[in-house]
């Protein structure tokens, strides 16, 4: 048995895809082999733009105009295909609009092909996009690594697969059907396989997850109903040992949405981590973390850290609903840096109830403390619609879900009209020489 998998989220930095990486050993595993397309390792296409303007996007998708430089992308990806199973892995709304062109076409000129569609991207919208793209033939909700292995199964074997948990699919009649959901064990997942990447390019940081899900309630932020799942100890020093000896890598990336929102945990955590001899990054809770966790991550080979910190404001703090001491933070990052771990800060621009003033106390915030982290992560506020301040703010802009014929209805975000704090921030920020990575202006102070 045979599947082709498609990973279309292209990434303007060297990373691992984890979840993708997952779903190739749980095939495997299986004894089904997987051809995999990435969109960030092309070159059998040769020099051929594959990013497209949204209004090309939408055209094509919803009225059949493709352009030219499309319609030559999309024929040589589609050469690559040489299976009838296509699984399309949709990690975010961009994987999800890429995907989406690459398996229209796919179905109009292979009608036989069967077109399966899943990852986070797809999340909250999937009854949308099988009734909106009749190209679609099957969603697979949530994490389903499992029902993957028993949908192929199926397809080949010509059996029902209409009870397959997590499944949505199209009946004889055209109807959408869908399934019941069932929850995935962390600790049942397979460990990633990165074959194909170090085959590729040898040096990577390898990415891993210890645990998911979060224990704050940032009011911007859509992780707030994920129940909170850790793999054992045990497990995760198996299978960092295991990743670290076969690709010959020391460097991790851990991709917890928060690696200590259980300080006990945590502790235990350290201390087996501190048995594999791996440097580490990760992101961290700015409100939970104690010196005695920093010195345990320390102990246990954290050499970068990512920290939540969002605003410099007690008041834009008390909006967000992030129980954040700023005094005591500024002690974390002293800490941090003494214990030789490298402090990065995330720093959110434009919050809804941002003032001129509260601008003024976070660039404060961060020259009083600018010896004390290494730089600054600025990003624009998003709305989310499913957060807390999404819910609360849904009838102050257009929902875009509403939207018709436009790919846009199923971004998870909204931009709104707050670009005016950019300029501001960033103005300061290469004023007193304090580096930033930003997406408006990259910048980085020189040594």
């Amino acid at each position: 048995m045979k599947i082709t998998m498609i990973n279309s989220e292209i990434i303007p930095y060297e990373s691992l895809p984890f979840g993708f990486s997952i779903l190739i050993k749980t095939l495997k595993k299986n004894l089904i082999e997987p051809e995999i397309i990435d969109y960030n390792y092309l070159k059998k296409i040769g020099p051929v733009n594959i990013l497209f303007s949204l209004e090309d996007i939408n055209n094509y998708l919803f009225y059949d105009k493709i352009t030219t430089e499309m319609d030559l992308a999309l024929h040589k990806i589609s050469d690559l295909i040489t299976n009838n199973i296509i699984g399309f892995s949709c990690f975010s709304y961009e994987s999800l609009k890429n995907s989406l062109i690459l398996a229209k076409y796919v179905k109009e000129n292979f009608p036989e092909k069967k077109i399966i569609f899943g990852g986070i991207g797809t999340n909250n919208y999937e009854q949308e996009l099988m009734k909106d793209f009749k190209f679609i033939d099957f969603m697979l909700m949530k994490k389903s690594e499992q029902q993957l292995l028993v949908l192929i199964t199926c397809l080949y074997d010509k059996k029902n697969f209409q009870k397959i948990p997590n499944l949505m699919f199209r009946n004889k009649l055209g109807i959408i059907k869908s399934n019941p959901l069932s929850q995935i064990d962390i600790n049942s997942q397979e460990i990633p396989d990165y074959n194909y990447y170090f085959n590729v390019k040898k040096s990577f940081m390898l990415q891993y997850m210890t645990s998911e899900g979060c224990v704050n309630n940032c009011a911007f932020c859509g992780l707030v109903k994920n129940k909170i799942q850790y793999k054992k100890e045990s497990k995760v020093i198996e299978e960092v040992n295991y990743l670290k000896n076969k690709y010959c890598v020391k460097d991790f990336c851990f991709q917890d949405d928060n690696i200590n929102t259980n300080p006990e945990r945590t502790i235990k955590l350290m201390n087996a981590l501190k048995k594999t001899n791996i440097k580490w990054y990760a992101l961290s809770s700015a409100n939970l973390i104690t010196n005695k966790i920093i010195k345990k991550m320390a102990e246990a080979g954290c050499k970068w850290i990512q920290f939540g910190l969002e605003s410099g404001s007690k008041k834009v703090l008390k909006l967000m609903n992030k129980p954040i001491d700023l005094d005591k933070f500024s002690e974390v990052l002293r800490e941090c840096k003494k214990m030789g771990i490298e402090p990065q800060l995330n720093i959110i621009m434009g919050y809804p109830g941002e003032t001129e003033f509260d601008i003024r106390e976070t660039l404060e915030y961060l020259y009083k403390n600018k010896e004390n982290y290494s730089h600054i992560n600025l990003m624009l506020f998003r709305l989310y619609f499913a957060s807390v301040i999404g819910q609360q703010l849904k009838s102050e802009y257009r929902d875009p879900t509403q939207l018709k014929n436009n790919v846009e209805r199923y971004n998870y975000f909204i931009n709104i009209n707050n670009r005016q704090s950019i300029e501001q921030y960033i103005s300061f920020l290469e004023k007193n020489n304090i580096s930033y990575i930003s997406v408006f202006k990259p910048k980085q102070k020189n040594n």
